[in-house]
């Protein structure tokens, strides 16, 4: 299901979920005055086409204060092998391949900038086909999207209530 595919109905039922994610359905149903087979049927359909997921989002601000962004230049060949060994770290959340001045984006959560600086100095230093790093300490949230509306101009993002929060030094 492409997303230009959505109806204002499909729209509506992403809209209830993420005002509630635990809505029922018949109360959904209710709400956009639409039979709750029809509701249900519209449900079944946007999680199989994976317009939708659930999860439960832990905030990561609030366990590990020292939060890094890390662009990282990698010799052309190992690009996927890098990426691959970075996902597996149990410090790095979000790991992407780019196209630009680096090759690849990750961003990791740590307890302390000790801890920050043996991952960069061991795991990062000792990987094969690592060229150069740049890494830098997020010191403030000024935006955290988690949610996205719909818009004549395509997804936008929205923040959640609380979403902001300036982390400790």
């Amino acid at each position: 299901m492409p997303n230009d595919s959505l109806d204002a109905i499909d729209i509506d039922i992403i809209r209830c979920l993420q005002e509630d994610a635990r809505a029922p359905v018949k109360h959904i149903a209710q709400r956009l005055n639409v039979p709750e087979s029809t509701a249900r049927h519209r449900l079944n359909k946007l999680i199989a086409n994976r317009v939708i997921e659930f999860a439960v989002l832990a905030n990561p601000y609030a366990y590990s204060p020292v939060c890094a962004q890390f662009d990282i230049y990698v010799e052309r060949t190992q690009i996927e092998t890098v990426a691959a060994l970075l996902a597996e770290s149990k410090h790095i959340y979000f790991v992407a391949i780019t196209l630009g001045s680096y090759e690849i984006m990750a961003t990791g959560f740590f307890q302390s900038v000790n801890q920050l600086f043996e991952f960069s100095s061991k795991t990062l230093n000792g990987m094969n086909g690592i060229e150069r790093v740049n890494t830098s300490m997020v010191v403030n949230v000024v935006k955290r999207a988690r949610m996205f509306d719909f818009s004549d101009e395509g997804l936008v993002a929205q923040e959640l209530p609380g979403g902001n929060r300036t982390l400790p030094l």
